[in-house]
């Protein structure tokens, strides 16, 4: 018989032992752990006891048919099973045998079966024999070597071919497949290996690089197919090996990176440098919002020193190198850069003595610069601390970064404090969050005779509900009351602390029969715990510290009462022996939530159902308080209490310390409804919120803001919840806005709310735009960031104009790129745009909605200064980030102008918005008579200087509402200014000169201000340099220019258009005549007489200068002066001006520029031949004037 190799593994299931088991024919061999080895056919045996289970596991390179002899002799329920798979031996078997007998199988290689021997009732033996086994060849797999980028070596070792010769033998591979097998979808076979048993090994070729590969070697005999062990290997990819390292040198603005190349793989690196993106955490080349810094060729260490970042933003960065295979990346690490101010926390208040306590705070970045000064601002009267704020104290602590303390005294008793740390460096000061504290006093009762008495009153009326809440701290256990109702035949509620630790409620509904339940909950001696009990008519309810903790049903209402309401006793017996604080009484049911919001905390004097409020705040906690004879009801009713039989000095039976912490947490008043801020039945305490109340704004509900100068510390909106800020009113948070709602800002042409945070904002907001018009064009700045343009276009509610006609689609949303061709700078984004790509905070947008309607954006509030990268030397639409107002300009000269002013383009040191009257967008500029404020994403277009990229906006210039959208604090009329109007019957457009005492005839940048030229219809100016192309909404000029400068006028219009010159002039000298000169008509008109114009018809379309000039002049033009010459002639020859056909007469002539500028001005004695020299001047066309007695005469003249 052929030599076969068969593993039988024996298993005991649930408890039983192994049997004992022999082996008969052949000799096969048993080891230690009983696995029996079969070399050929044979027979088993074994012995069994009641109940035995036993499994031979076999796993073996068997195939064919093989018999299974059952010889055991039969017993009731024993017998032989075999199944296929080890992982099933129930009831769904291969095959079975119950009697003597035999059974054949068919055995497939490389499979695991199982035989299960059950033995059922008997005792005894068994036995069965195995017959027809064949085996395929026995074969390892061997590791992978040389494993290259498209290549290995891997191999096998047959080390039986189990009688039959080996006559096929390789390797079977897969990407796909993870246990391949010959024939299977995805499998590769090598069968180079040759023939025979032994070791064998092949190269296998055409691998793709950087790839997992699962393999086995083979071999195939008569009698069947068997396989190795599965293994794998991953071809190598050849690109460059490198490591990241961490961030240095960080600033606000730039931060050194590193990387190291440690292998190029066999290939040079031909550029290496580092990615880095704020929006993309795992950045890599190419990729949206990621930018490539190359830092030359070769592998080692290199490092880079990143620019223009922005402050206070998280950055992803990784290294990378590139060699001709490829493109190998660093891990991704991250940095922040800083501030321009320190980074600093406020730490809780510790070791609140009567007078004193210890405060703190931690600065944990210096920011920009060294922390020269740090410290604590408190105040009891200013919700939010700053230096410099009136009512507030500054305690400095040192220089430097760290953790810092500082112990205050002198504080006034039985006040609240607010604090906050600060960190001050060479950019201006920061702080930490608001926090606050009290004196909270208690009153301790010496368990003897100590009580409160409070005369009954009708504000106890608790027939629609009942709440009584209190801290207390007993010194020892014992049957003693804290707060009861009850006399005799008029209880009303007792609340009795007993022996045992736990509280007995107690309420009556006649007067007499106590219904009462004690507390689960078992109070600690010692130890301050919260005690609360509602009554509703049909259910009493406990609280202790906020947790519910017993219930009993009574029905009926609580009796009404008149005997007086005792704090520490009842009806002058069971005497409380221990300190009480914060006893409040409630006319009707609070709800658990109101009760664990509000333990720990102050709740306001006209809460809803508020009867009666015992602070116990008074007098000085173990002072001499023998002079207070009563305990102060903090409530709205004035319920003042009797102190009896307190000796008010020590430690005992007098004011004490109260709860630790109590008051420091700021009571949660929350919007319950749609409706008006100012309703105070809209809140969950009854009351509208003061400032220092922590507000919610609850889930679905929309709040409207009625009321002016609205100010909160802490807002919270919940998911769902909508804020609405009319046009006309505003609302600043000083400390926390956290949000997952809704902001509706209304505004107008010329208002707009505000919602001005100006301590942290958390969570995202849904900002509302409302004001679009059916396929009209708005430019919006979204004062949120994170929002999706792709998810913003789909959005059905934003129904945004599709244009289907393009493929693929394009979206009416543009931004501007003065790069692209006239007509063609607002470039559109399409149906394609990256679904991560966002609108970007500081950017103005064109979008147009299909019908009237709003636009939403959803994303995080900027609240933080805002540093914008924008392309030099170009036009950029930008835009107010805030949802507050922005100063533009003046502003004491702190104002977006101010700021940027040098990096602005010389000829445009201004910002231009769009003005629906004249319909154009005009300068907003710092020679301006007023200020004026950017209402909340107000867009707005800015031209770069070259080489500049870089503006900021500076959240510390934020500001509420002014009193209107042009703000009027810097108003001056000392500047001399004519402003040149031009009208076409249906709009007016205007430009200005202006007169200073500094201004040249040359661009005084930041006073001559370029005009935006959009506007079919324009008017503006050229300087008299005429070097200078330009054209200029606002020109400056020398204050003692007004009788030497002529000022091009340039105008832009349509055929058939009428147009109206008119002026407004402001302290322009009362001697000063202002006539606009018509060269085309060789006319003047006095335009600063009384309704002064001068009315055209346009005959062709204009646009430029050359045609209309303004004088300023102390003489008057009469009509005599502005008639034409008869028969005079000018010309230029070699630059010989001649001046023909004029009678002899005193003459002057002039030559001016185009723009202009006088060139030449000679008088002289006139003859019919007259002949002048000329300067030595430019090429160009002059403008000549001739004056005479006679007249005028004006003529254009070319010199070259």
């Amino acid at each position: 018989m052929k030599k076969i190799k068969l593993t039988l593994i024996l298993f005991i299931f649930c408890c039983n032992i192994y049997g004992q088991v022999t082996e008969t024919e052949p000799n096969n061999t048993i080891d230690a752990s009983g696995v029996i080895t079969i070399t050929e056919d044979g027979t088993f045996n074994g012995s069994f006891n009641q109940y035995d289970i036993d499994f031979f596991k076999i796993k073996s390179y068997a195939v064919g048919n093989v018999t299974f002899d059952w010889i055991s002799a039969p017993v009731v329920g024993n017998g032989l099973y075999i199944y296929e798979d080890d992982s099933n031996y129930g009831s769904t078997y291969l095959t079975r045998v119950l009697n003597p007998e035999q059974v054949t199988v068919t055995l497939n290689p490389n499979k695991y079966y199982i035989v299960r021997l059950h033995t059922g009732t008997a005792t005894g033996s068994w036995s069965f024999s195995v017959s027809g086994l064949k085996f395929a060849p026995v074969i390892s797999t061997s590791t992978a070597t040389a494993i290259a980028k498209t290549s290995t070596i891997i191999g096998g070792n047959i080390t039986s071919d189990n009688g039959n010769a080996v006559t096929e033998r390789g390797i079977v591979y897969s990407t796909s497949d993870s246990t391949p097998e010959i024939g299977e979808a995805g499998v590769t076979k090598d069968d180079e290996g040759g023939i025979g048993s032994g070791v064998f090994s092949e190269t296998i070729s055409g691998l793709t690089k950087n790839t997992l590969y699962y393999y086995r070697a083979y071999a195939i005999n008569d009698n069947g197919t068997s396989y190795g062990s599965i293994k794998s290997f991953t071809t190598l990819n050849p690109i460059p090996i490198l490591t990241t390292s961490d961030a240095t040198s960080i600033t606000k603005t730039t931060a050194t990176l590193e990387g190291n190349i440690t292998s190029n793989n066999g290939n040079a690196i031909t550029e290496r440098g580092i990615i880095y993106s704020s929006t993309n955490s795992t950045p890599e080349i190419g990729e949206s919002g990621v930018t490539k810094e190359t830092n030359g060729t070769g592998t080692g260490v290199f490092s880079e020193t990143i620019t223009n970042l922005t402050k206070t933003t998280a950055y992803y960065y990784r290294a990378y190198a590139i060699n001709s295979e490829g493109t190998g990346y660093g891990d991704v690490k991250n940095f922040t850069t800083l501030d321009d101010l320190p980074t600093v926390t406020t730490t809780d208040a510790t070791s609140v003595e009567t007078t004193s306590a210890i405060l703190g705070g931690n600065v944990t970045s210096q920011g920009d610069s060294a922390v020269t000064e740090r410290g604590i601002v408190y105040s009891s009267t200013d919700t939010n601390p700053k230096i410099r704020d009136s009512g507030i104290i500054k305690n400095d602590n040192g220089t430097g970064t760290g953790v810092f303390t500082e112990s205050i005294t002198g504080f006034t008793a039985n006040s609240t404090y607010f604090y906050r740390a600060y960190a001050t460096n060479s950019q201006g000061t920061a702080y930490g969050e608001v926090k606050s504290f009290n004196f909270n006093h208690s009153l301790n009762f010496d368990g003897s005779d100590d009580r409160i008495i409070i005369p009954d009153n009708a504000a106890f009326d608790f027939s629609s509900g009942f709440t009584a809440e209190a801290w207390i701290n007993p010194d020892v256990l014992g049957t003693q009351t804290y707060l009861s109702q009850y006399d005799s035949n008029q209880e009303a509620f007792a609340f009795i602390l007993l022996a045992s630790g736990r509280i007995e409620f107690t309420v009556t509904t006649d007067g007499t029969t106590d219904q009462y339940f004690e507390s689960s909950a078992i109070i600690t001696p010692g130890e301050w715990s919260h005690v609360a009990l509602t009554f509703d008519g049909a259910t009493m309810k406990a609280y202790i510290n906020g947790v519910a903790d017993g219930t009993k049903v009574v029905i009926g209402t609580m009796f009404p009462s008149t005997a007086p309401i005792e704090i520490g006793a009842r009806n002058n017996n069971y005497f409380f022996n221990g300190s009480i604080d914060e006893v409040r009484i409630w006319s009707r049911v609070l709800t658990a939530t109101e009760i664990n919001n509000q333990k720990d905390k102050s709740v306001p004097a006209n809460a809803n159902g508020l009867a009666a409020y015992y602070k116990f705040n008074q007098g000085i906690a173990y002072g001499d308080n023998t002079a207070i004879t009563s305990l102060t009801d903090s409530g709205a009713n004035s319920l003042h209490g009797t102190l009896n039989n307190f000796t008010k000095t020590e430690t005992s039976s007098n004011f004490v310390k109260g709860v630790t912490g109590f008051g420091n947490a700021v009571t949660n008043n929350t919007f319950s409804t749609t409706g008006n801020w100012s309703t105070p039945s809209n809140w969950s305490l009854g009351i509208v919120p003061t400032q220092i109340d922590k507000v919610t704004i609850g889930s679905g509900k929309i709040v409207t803001i009625d009321v002016d100068d609205l100010t909160i510390d802490d807002f919270t909106l919940e998911s769902g919840a909508t804020l609405s800020i009319p046009k006309d009113k505003e609302i600043t948070i000083q400390n926390s806005f956290v949000s997952n709602g809704t902001l509706e800002l209304g505004s107008d042409a010329t208002d707009s709310g505000v919602l001005f945070v100006e301590g942290t904002s958390t969570g995202n907001i849904t900002y509302k735009r409302g004001g679009f018009l059916e396929n009209k064009w708005s430019i919006v700045t979204p004062p949120v960031s994170g929002q999706k343009i792709k998810t913003f276009a789909e959005n059905t509610a934003n129904d945004i104009r599709v244009n289907t006609t393009p493929n693929p689609d394009r979206y009416a949303i543009a931004y501007y790129d003065d790069s692209q061709d006239s007509g063609s700078k607002w470039v559109y984004y399409n149906a394609d745009v990256d679904e991560n790509t966002e609108f970007t905070a500081g950017q103005s947008y064109s979008m147009s909605r299909a019908t009237d309607g709003e636009v939403t954006f959803t994303g995080t509030l900027t609240i933080d200064d805002l540093q914008k990268t924008l392309i030099a030397d170009q036009w950029n639409a930008i835009g107010n980030p805030f949802t507050t107002y922005y100063p533009a300009n003046k502003n004491s000269n702190s104002s977006f102008l101010n700021d940027n002013m040098n990096v602005l383009d010389d000829a445009f040191k201004s910002l231009y918005v769009w003005d629906n009257a004249q319909e154009k967008y005009v300068a907003i500029t710092e020679v301006d008579i007023a200020a004026r404020s950017l209402p909340p994403g107000q867009g707005f277009f800015i031209k770069m200087k070259t080489g500049e990229t870089e503006i900021n906006f500076n959240k510390e210039k934020r500001s509420t509402k002014p009193t209107s959208g042009t703000s009027t604090f810097e108003k001056s009329t000392s500047t001399p200014t004519i402003t040149l109007k031009v009208t076409n019957e249906t709009k007016t457009v205007t430009t200005d000169i202006k007169y200073f005492e500094n201004a040249t005839f040359g661009l005084d940048p930041g006073f001559d201000i370029g005009n935006f030229n959009s506007s079919s219809l324009d008017i503006y100016t050229r300087l008299l340099d005429e070097n200078i192309s330009t054209n200029f909404t606002i020109q400056s000029l020398p204050l003692n220019s007004y009788e030497s400068a002529i000022i091009s006028i340039g105008l832009n219009g349509n055929n058939g258009d009428r147009i109206t010159f008119t002026i407004a002039s402001i302290n322009i000298p009362n001697s000063i005549n202002i006539y606009l000169e018509d060269k085309e008509k060789n006319t003047y008109q006095k335009l600063s007489e009384t309704n002064g114009n001068y009315t055209i018809v346009l005959k062709d379309k204009i646009s430029g200068v050359g045609r209309f000039y303004l004088h300023t002049n102390s003489k008057s033009l009469g009509t005599k002066q502005i008639s034409t010459l008869e028969g005079v002639s000018i010309f230029n020859t070699n630059k010989i001006l001649k001046i023909n056909g004029l009678k002899t007469t005193t003459a002057n002539i002039k030559l001016y520029s185009i723009l202009g500028k006088e060139v030449l001005s000679k008088d002289f004695t006139a003859n019919k031949k007259n002949e002048i020299l000329l300067p030595k001047i430019s090429k160009g066309v002059y403008l000549v004037e001739l004056i005479t007695v006679e007249g005028t005469l004006n003529k254009k003249i070319i010199i070259d």
